[in-house]
């Protein structure tokens, strides 16, 4: 067990900030894993109880994305194994539940390169409009998604590096930029 050299980028931001699109091209560009978190997150035993204790809010409670990514973090020793080069995307606006993920990430890949993908409210629901136009139902839920995680985000502890990535054709370089001095080249 231990940290062996790699490197996990976690990439963080609010519906509609340009995360997927910037994983995406940053997993191309440097040929990384991309560990994709949803179909842990859209597990059934996960979305059961999420639909059963969110109590009309439509973010994930803490308690459950603290259990969400403790099974993530079981597979980790593997994952670091076979790739020791990752990325993985999440909204990471709870405290608690993105400092266990991270923690527990250090120890095999080393400290994470943390980049959040700034946007306003009004530059993700824009581009949300766009993406969703034409379903109308999955537009509402995720405009409420997006006002319940706004509301309940709390601020990192550890660095940070923002990118802008809607409407910014220097995103990727940037981020690239990035990964180069997080790694001392």
């Amino acid at each position: 067990m231990g940290y062996h050299g790699g490197m996990l980028i976690c990439i963080g931001g609010f519906p509609g900030s340009g995360r997927n699109r910037l994983s995406e091209a940053l997993a191309n560009a440097l040929d990384f894993h991309y560990f994709r978190l949803a179909p842990f997150k859209q597990h059934p035993l996960f979305m059961r109880e999420h639909i059963l204790l969110h109590k009309g809010g439509t973010a994930y409670s803490d308690e459950l994305l603290l259990r969400i990514y403790k099974h993530v973090v079981s597979h980790f020793r593997q994952l670091s194994k076979m790739y020791p080069d990752m990325i993985i995307k999440d909204h990471f606006t709870r405290e608690v539940p993105r400092e266990f993920l991270f923690t527990e990430a250090e120890k095999y890949f080393g400290p994470p390169l943390i980049i959040w993908t700034e946007s306003s409210q009004e530059e993700s629901t824009s581009r949300l409009h766009e993406v969703l136009d034409t379903k109308k139902r999955k537009l509402e839920t995720r405009l409420k998604i997006q006002d319940d995680i706004r509301a309940r985000f709390e601020p990192f502890t550890r660095p940070v590096h923002s990118v802008q990535y809607i409407n910014n054709s220097a995103a990727l370089d940037q981020a690239l930029n990035l990964v180069r001095e997080h790694r001392g080249f």
